[in-house]
């Protein structure tokens, strides 16, 4: 979580939403400066917790970007069906949006490389998760999407680096498809680093093709991340294979 600074409020003039926020001076690789969304001053959602629907997060506020979406910002807005993240959003800190239960869908912002712990957890509603685009690099945390009983799909395109931690997705008991990335981008050593119990309790998860490993490996990864029904596959060696690890 992001050292707690002077909450403010700005309501957007297009929508009428007042949104809570502090200026991260600390946090941003991308940019100068950037805003991160917040509980209110009283720990209430930075909405208030009835809003019901779609929501747009501001691209900016008072002339800089929003760049995250601070712990517990929305958590238990029971109401939302879907949220538009801000293009330029780099971090989703922990619990977020957990528990919100009614929640379908949310976009995958160009520059986002962070889901926090337990950042989606019980997001029961929640059906698939996408990202859309090459060169990335991604971290799934802990429990990130744990308990979302009915995400079905799970797509990372070929060319990335991702590490999807402990119980990131346990417990998605409607997971059917997971693709993983098999070519990294040139400033990354790994294509996919998956911890122990990242798919725990994923009881419908029939398949997974793994990028390059050794069958020990294939074999650890089986027994520790995976649900004994899921049969994992060693992938082609991309061409310009570099290294993939596996740790705890």
């Amino acid at each position: 979580m992001s050292e707690r600074l002077e909450i403010k409020a700005w309501q957007d003039p297009e929508t009428g939403l007042t949104w809570h926020y502090w200026l991260d001076e600390t946090k941003s690789i991308l940019f100068d400066d950037a805003q991160a969304i917040s509980p209110q001053e009283d720990g209430r959602p930075t909405v208030p917790v009835e809003t019901a629907g779609e929501v747009r997060i501001p691209e900016r506020i008072e002339d800089l970007n929003v760049g995250f979406i601070a712990e517990a910002a929305f958590r238990g807005c029971a109401r939302l069906t879907r949220i538009v993240l801000p293009s330029r959003l780099e971090a989703i800190d922990d619990e977020a949006f957990a528990g919100c239960v009614a929640l379908q869908e949310i976009n995958v912002p160009k520059y986002l490389f962070s889901f926090g712990k337990a950042s989606f957890k019980g997001c029961t509603s929640l059906r698939k998760l996408h990202v859309d685009r090459d060169d990335y690099f991604l971290d799934i945390n802990v429990g990130a999407f744990a308990g979302c009983t009915s995400l079905q799909e799970v797509h990372f395109p070929p060319k990335g680096s991702l590490t999807i931690d402990r119980d990131a997705f346990a417990g998605c008991t409607a997971l059917r498809e997971v693709h993983l990335p098999f070519d990294c981008p040139s400033y990354c050593t790994s294509y996919c680093d998956i911890r122990e119990g990242a798919f725990k309790g994923c009881t419908a998860l029939r398949r997974v093709v793994i990028p390059f490993v050794t069958e020990e490996d294939l074999d650890t990864l089986a027994k520790e991340c995976f649900e004994p029904t899921t049969e994992l596959v060693r992938g082609e060696r991309p061409a310009n294979y570099k290294e993939y690890f596996w740790k705890k």
